[in-house]
């Protein structure tokens, strides 16, 4: 690196931070900034090793940067890497700075949208957010510096230093690693997760990892837990994270459709909890059964596109992952859905890791992402959700900025930093939206982002309570932003489509509107929008029938919607006609009008299927210009006949 550039970088974290303001013209100031930037960059990122203690000054960071590495600054005499985590967590140790998960941290709505409400955010108030809020970070920095050292970086070895604690030698090393380690992640058991193979001749257990991968190298055992659990993952597999009753019964459809697509890829059902006998029966079956196709319409047989298997060949690598033991007792309980989510990738054993909620039906066409530059090059790939118009409160926007490594997390502890241009075409960080992205599939290198897994874990134990509606759903992406592993997290970059079929005039709100609507509760995730579509769906959410909510009947089909269906009640439970799909723009883009038609493209205004469904419009506010139109297709026959027969065989075969 230049001396120029070197000058310019730290320039660049110095002025960024306010300390220092180089006034044009000032030249004695110029040449002393410089000069410092100089001894402090050397200092910091390129310490002579052969020096001794005492040759060797104590170093200090700039007042305005990270707190968190002033005592690794301070004590280190010597800033190998290794030396730098003792340094760190032996500080911690010393000022008995563990972390605690008796606090909630409840972030209060921005000072505007409480005045909007007629509120007053107190000085109080917002100094208590501030703590928390430092606190947070300060939890998340310790995780992610942890995790650098004892996770990603295994430092034992036999020549490490020793202390005296209760009268006995201990390694310290191997203490910081494992005594901080269970202060640090109390939720951990340290137990392995319990892994049963399940084939035709019956189920067993495992006690080791599957070894998937021929160069797999099997881990040191003095390491923490998790940089064994890290070290032990390994090949390509499918992720199927499984929370209840409902998610292990269409856990068995998602595997009918996996023979269906004839790709006998590893599979772990990761749940909480042992499964049944009867689960365990009902899992060999769904491998291995004769699936008879004769209810099958013959136009499914004869015009299915090439890749589809009507044989039905069996799956020969299931696993069942129970973690329920790895966690400790009552800590699964506080798992939601997304977060189990994170839980099941940080915990299985594939390193590259398809996560496929059990409730959603891809297609043959998803696999093909496995060969997106995308994904090979930042080793993640998630999907959007709606563009809703929800805007995430201001102080929560700030703290997961906070909360992306910074300069110093690279200089001192060698971590990506995000790049902020692409962080900035995010609806997240760009426009302050919520709903950026959905866990119904995950693509991700779960060796490469354990640290992130680790985050998103951490958040939901820390008792994180969000303001913004929606956010939730966005803690896993936003946790490998924050885990110091890569500058970007790509986001399929074409917008979700609402699936189904368009509404009747008779049944719409508005009469001869001239939009056309399609309500519904699934989505569909394409690969593109050019042309007729063809084979141009990766998955849908949501199973494959109309309404699959505990709902009041008589209430629910009392709403206009339904007023011309003969069979109200068999229409909730029928399988949902794949035809039409409308790609609605962001809802922000309304268009208020007095002529009864709709203002937004989307909207959950109907009520239908207990709230869970979602309406989309083609056009708004009766507008002939294309700016308030939204891509809007129906699918080819022979595309109709393929999304049919895939639901079919999801659902009643």
């Amino acid at each position: 690196m230049s001396l120029h550039r070197s000058v310019n970088g730290i320039l660049h974290i110095v002025g960024r931070n306010g300390d220092l303001t180089l006034m044009k013209g000032n030249r004695w100031r110029l040449i002393l900034v410089s000069l410092f930037s100089v001894l402090l960059f050397t200092t910091l990122l390129r310490w002579d090793s052969s020096s001794t203690a005492s040759e060797q000054s104590v170093i200090e960071l700039p007042h305005g940067l990270q707190p968190y590495y002033k005592d690794v600054l301070k004590k280190s005499q010597t800033l190998t890497f290794e030396d730098k985590c003792i340094q760190y967590f032996k500080g911690l140790e010393d000022k008995s700075e563990v972390p605690t998960f008796a606090s909630t941290w409840v972030l209060s709505p921005s000072e505007k949208a409480a005045n909007k409400e007629g509120e007053k955010v107190s000085k109080e108030s917002t100094s208590k957010l501030t703590s928390q809020s430092e606190d947070l970070k300060k939890l998340i920095t310790d995780t992610r510096v942890y995790s650098q050292c004892f996770i990603h970086y295994n430092i034992f070895g036999s020549n490490g230093w020793s202390f005296s604690k209760g009268g006995s030698q201990k390694n310290l090393k191997h203490h910081l690693s494992n005594d901080f380690g269970i202060k640090l992640f109390p939720w951990c058991s340290q137990l392995k997760a319990q892994l049963k193979r399940i084939t035709n001749n019956g189920v067993s257990f495992e006690h080791n990892v599957p070894v998937l991968d021929k160069d797999f190298i099997e881990p040191d055992l003095l390491a923490s837990f998790f940089q064994n659990l890290r070290s032990s993952k390994n090949g390509r597999g499918v992720v199927i994270p499984v929370l209840s009753k409902t998610g292990f019964e269409n856990s068995l459809r998602l595997i009918k459709l996996l023979r269906f697509f004839a790709i006998d890829v590893p599979v772990q059902i990761v749940h909480l909890g042992v499964l049944s006998k009867e689960q365990e029966s009902q899992l060999q079956s769904a491998m291995n059964r004769r699936i008879e196709t004769s209810d099958l319409p013959l136009e499914s047989v004869d015009s299915m596109p090439p890749g589809y298997d009507f044989g039905f060949p069996p799956l020969t690598q299931v696993w069942s992952m129970d973690i329920s033991a790895t966690l400790n007792l009552g800590y699964g309980d506080l798992l939601d859905k997304n977060t189990f989510n994170a839980a099941a990738l940080l915990f299985t054993s594939f390193k590259d890791a398809i996560l496929i909620d059990p409730s959603t039906v891809p297609t043959k066409r998803l696999f093909e992402i496995l060969d997106s530059p995308l994904l090979k090059k930042y080793g993640a790939y998630f999907f959007g959700n709606y563009r809703l118009r929800d805007k995430v409160e201001l102080n929560e926007l700030k703290l997961f900025k906070e909360l992306l490594p910074s300069d110093v997390d690279r200089a001192v502890f060698d971590m990506e930093t995000v790049d902020l241009s692409l962080l900035n075409t995010t609806r997240f960080f760009a426009d302050s939206r919520s709903y950026s992205t959905s866990n119904d599939v995950i693509f991700l290198d779960t060796k490469r982002y354990t640290t992130g897994l680790l985050i998103a874990v951490q958040l939901k134990y820390a008792k994180l309570e969000l303001v913004t509606k929606g956010l939730n759903g966005d803690i896993n992406w936003l946790s490998l932003l924050s885990s110091g592993a890569t500058e970007a997290v790509p986001i399929h970059d074409i917008p979700v489509a609402v699936v189904g079929e368009f509404t009747r005039q008779i049944n719409r709100e508005t009469h001869k509107s001239v939009s056309e609507e399609i309500c519904s509760v699934h989505r569909a995730y394409l690969d593109s929008l050019d042309g007729d579509l063809l084979q141009s769906v990766l998955f849908f959410t949501n199973g494959a029938i109309n309404c699959d909510e505990d709902v009041d009947v008589e209430e629910e089909t009392s709403k206009k919607f339904y007023s011309s269906f003969k069979n109200k009640n068999q229409f909730l439970r029928a399988r949902t006609n794949l035809i039409d799909i409308i790609v609605p723009k962001p809802q922000e883009l309304d268009k208020q009008n007095d002529l009864g038609e709709v203002a937004e493209f989307i909207s959950q205004k109907a009520g239908l299927c207990g709230g869970t469904a979602m309406c989309a419009y083609n056009i708004i506010g009766a507008q002939k210009d294309e700016k308030y139109h939204s891509f809007i297709k129906s699918f080819q026959d022979s595309d109709r006949v393929l999304y049919d027969t895939i639901s079919r065989v999801w659902w009643d075969l």
